[in-house]
């Protein structure tokens, strides 16, 4: 969608009748956006006049929030009156883009055009294993000029010669490293998560079963050693049908939702809300099913065990008699 708004600063009565249709476009392409993602934020002068010379900034960080950042986008097919940004913005929820103000040299007078601001919504994000939501950092500088690679080296060599004094001083002892212990997954855990994120109330329906399906793909691969991560449904189906702890009905319940999931997210399907709603606890059952039909099997596997294989059982009798 475009928005057009335009505003003319120092000019004489006779350049304003001259001007009246010069005009400043602006275009985003999408949205909605994971934070620190880039949205390509394109400005464009219609009925620009030969005498006229833009002056597009190198960037707009001046005119944008801390917690916004634009660099223009190095394009030389660009007309003159043409100029794209990479903007991204490091705070999540609803964000406004605030007005841009582009000057343009007309001989001796200065235009001004500005732009509306622009409503994007910034999603956050969360890395596999990660039990909370991230958020990323803007990028940051240090006061004085001093490029951060430099105090990164720097640092690196400090912490160095300090482990190479401490080596020394110890004696060269050997610490013991005890062994990281990774608690399990709480699936049921996750599901509830997902529920209570607030994402279809945000309109994010799509990062909504994404997160359903990626929790239960990775349930599929640690409890039943169905590689799901990496495949597609009908891959995912295949193994199921051959499993001997699932059942066919349990089977088709996996398969249906993970297929509700693939329909938003590659279809582009609108689902109603009370379905998407009702996918965490479709899940929540899944896991306990799968769970419960683990735990009989290791039942009967120790059972079996402590009583012996049939044979010895039949030796045993013989003997008896």
């Amino acid at each position: 969608m475009a928005m057009v708004v335009w505003v003319l600063l120092g000019i004489s009565p006779a350049q304003v009748e001259g001007q009246r249709q010069l005009s400043l476009t602006t275009l985003v392409d999408t949205y909605e956006v994971h934070i620190g993602d880039p949205i390509r934020l394109s400005l464009r002068i219609d009925h620009l006049q030969p005498q006229q010379q833009p002056l597009f900034p190198g960037d707009l960080d001046e005119q944008l929030p801390d917690h916004m950042r634009a660099r223009r986008l190095p394009e030389p097919a660009q007309t003159g009156g043409v100029a794209a940004y990479d903007l991204r913005l490091f705070e999540v929820g609803s964000q406004t883009v605030p007005s841009l103000q582009i000057r343009i040299v007309d001989g001796s007078d200065t235009l001004a055009l500005e732009t509306p601001p622009v409503d994007i919504e910034v999603l956050a994000i969360r890395a596999e294993g990660e039990q909370d939501l991230r958020l990323i950092k803007p990028p940051w500088t240090i006061a004085g000029g001093i490029p951060v690679w430099i105090v990164a080296i720097l640092g690196t060599l400090g912490i160095l010669i300090l482990s190479w004094i401490a080596h020394r001083v110890i004696g060269g002892r050997a610490a013991v490293v005890q062994p990281r212990v990774t608690a399990p997954t709480d699936y049921r855990r996750e599901f509830l998560r997902i529920e209570g994120m607030g994402l279809l109330e945000r309109g994010a329906v799509k990062l909504y079963y994404t997160h359903l399906s990626d929790v239960l793909r990775r349930f599929l691969e640690e409890r039943l050693g169905v590689d799901a991560l990496e495949r597609t449904t009908q891959e995912i189906a295949v193994d199921l049908q051959f499993h001997q702890l699932l059942d066919e009905k349990l089977c088709q319940k996996i398969l249906e939702f993970l297929q509700a999931a693939d329909l938003v997210k590659f279809a582009r399907a609108d689902p109603a809300m009370a379905q998407a709603k009702a996918m965490p606890a479709t899940g929540l059952e899944i896991v306990d099913a799968v769970t419960t039909s683990l735990a009989s099997a290791h039942e009967q596997e120790a059972s079996e065990e402590a009583v012996g294989p049939p044979d010895e059982q039949v030796a045993d009798t013989e003997q008896s008699a």
